[in-house]
């Protein structure tokens, strides 16, 4: 009688045991799931935040690119994206066409100013 109660004692631990190895096993892929989820949120935030960070600085450019046009009508202004663009428009620093000045706006472009021939 004591070995049976005890027998039953042991196969009641035992399911109880593979039950909670179970419930681990299930809590660990769920656990998993939301660490990749997390990640997967915190790439979208980061996206979002160079997205918004782009369209600022692109705002910024396009604004300053119409305050010299309207400051300076007679200057040529051209508003390129990077410096081959800009030595294709004939213009470089190294002296070998029109000197520009440079405002700088990154990362989305760059305003050249060339003097106007009058």
């Amino acid at each position: 009688m004591l070995a049976s109660c005890l027998d039953d004692v042991k196969k009641k631990a035992e399911e109880e045991a593979t039950k909670l190895r179970a419930d681990s096993t299930n809590l660990q892929r769920k656990l998993g799931a939301a660490q990749k989820d997390g990640e997967e949120v915190q790439r979208t935030a980061e996206e979002a935040q160079d997205d918004a960070e782009n369209l600022a600085s692109t705002t910024v450019t396009t604004k300053a690119h119409a305050s010299l046009k309207e400051e300076h009508p007679c200057a040529a202004i051209a508003l390129v994206k990077s410096r081959a663009e800009a030595r294709q428009l004939g213009g470089s620093s190294n002296g070998t066409g029109v000197e520009m000045e440079q405002l700088n706006v990154e990362p989305t472009g760059m305003l050249l100013v060339m003097p106007s021939i009058e």
